[in-house]
């Protein structure tokens, strides 16, 4: 980006406070507070919050963590000071408590929960119940969460502090948020996003709009592709201009108030029970549905089917011009020894992420499972 390009198209400035104002209110809860901490990425906000965590009680140097991970969540829980323990998830994707228990101790600090898909953790009441009895903060990862109710009440209420991914749910380059449901903590400080870096972020997200990026390629790929360093591809996003310590671009505010939030949650509602049904009723010896059942109020991130191997099985559906279908988390990050973990191994090498957003329609549905079959 030149110095011209930067003074030219100076997004910050464009969309100023009158079109960003109360950008957040059509949002679904616990989102749509004033409260919420609006931050470039999600990974900045469960960075920031680790580290008050770890900062508050330096002889607690232990996090469990997941073991069903990407590494994004993990290497900014590291770089804020803790050690990782990874506990089991098993082939339902929930937490496997009896584990938790055999791990936390005396020196455990925080606890990290994962709603995958936007499924809810059954256990999150006794996890946080283990947690209190501890004096340990409890943080969920709402990545995959859009709006999600269990028990009456919102995904990311239940812990001391949750961590949200808007951009994987909205038609925008970036976005994650922070909520902070623990009084004893406090709002981080963060900082505005310099133009430059807004720019980069928005050239990214067309050219994976538009397919100059392959669907899938990873971020330090896509870096040197363009000519730029990615240190760590699990590392803080826009690194070299304040990588964790960004607050949300005015561009992606503005942007999030022209998505449609009810629309949106309806239509992946609905596109996922259109694959479970055609799945159901027309059993595939190729492929299964990885959730049975969409419990109400979770709105879903993808519709997951389990496969033999994720990797070829999308090769070959690319072969046939299925080109939106992706392995997911079939990358085997550094972070821990997967020997331990056979159950998420089989996770990582065999669910496939179908999408369920709003450019996807019955029609196209049907074409994607006859190219299964």
């Amino acid at each position: 980006m030149t110095d011209n390009c930067n003074n030219t198209f100076d997004m910050e400035n464009i969309f100023s406070k009158d079109l960003t104002v109360n950008f957040y209110h059509r949002l679904p809860e616990p989102l749509n507070s004033q409260n919420t901490i609006f931050t470039l990425y999600g990974r900045n906000g469960l960075y920031y919050i680790a580290k008050q965590i770890r900062d508050k009680k330096p002889e607690k140097n232990q996090a469990l963590v997941p073991s069903y991970s990407c590494g994004d969540e993990l290497e900014a829980v590291l770089r804020a000071g803790f050690d990782i323990t990874p506990y089991k998830i098993d082939l339902n994707l929930q937490a496997d408590l009896d584990d938790i228990r055999l791990k936390i101790g005396k020196e455990t600090g925080l606890v990290l929960i994962t709603h995958y898909f936007g499924l809810p953790q059954k256990e999150v009441l006794s996890i946080k119940k283990v947690c209190e009895g501890m004096n340990i903060f409890l943080i969920e990862d709402c990545a995959h969460v859009f709006g999600g109710i269990f028990k009456g009440k919102s995904l990311g209420t239940f812990g001391d502090a949750s961590i949200f991914s808007l951009r994987k749910f909205l038609n925008i380059p970036h976005g994650g948020a922070l909520v902070i449901n623990n009084k004893s903590l406090n709002r981080p400080d963060f900082r505005q996003p310099q133009n430059e870096a807004v720019l980069l972020d928005f050239f990214i997200f067309l050219g994976q709009k538009n397919g100059f990026f392959q669907k899938g390629t990873p971020i330090d790929k896509i870096y040197r592709q363009i000519g730029l360093d990615y240190k760590n591809r699990h590392g803080p996003r826009l690194e070299s201009f304040g990588g964790y310590t960004l607050v949300l671009s005015n561009l992606a505010k503005f942007l999030i108030k022209k998505n449609d939030a009810l629309k949106i949650i309806n239509s992946r509602v609905f596109n996922f029970h259109t694959y479970l049904n055609i799945f159901l009723s027309h059993p595939n010896n190729h492929a299964r549905p990885l959730i049975l059942s969409l419990p109400n109020g979770v709105v879903p991130l993808i519709f997951p089917i389990v496969v033999e191997d994720s990797e070829s099985f999308c090769a070959r559906l690319k072969e046939k011009n299925i080109n939106f279908c992706q392995p997911f988390w079939s990358y085997f990050h550094k972070y821990f020894d997967w020997v331990q973990y056979p159950e998420v191994v089989k996770l990582k090498k065999n669910v496939v992420a179908l999408p369920v957003d709003t450019k996807i329609d019955k029609k196209m549905i049907i074409k994607v499972i006859q190219k299964i079959k």
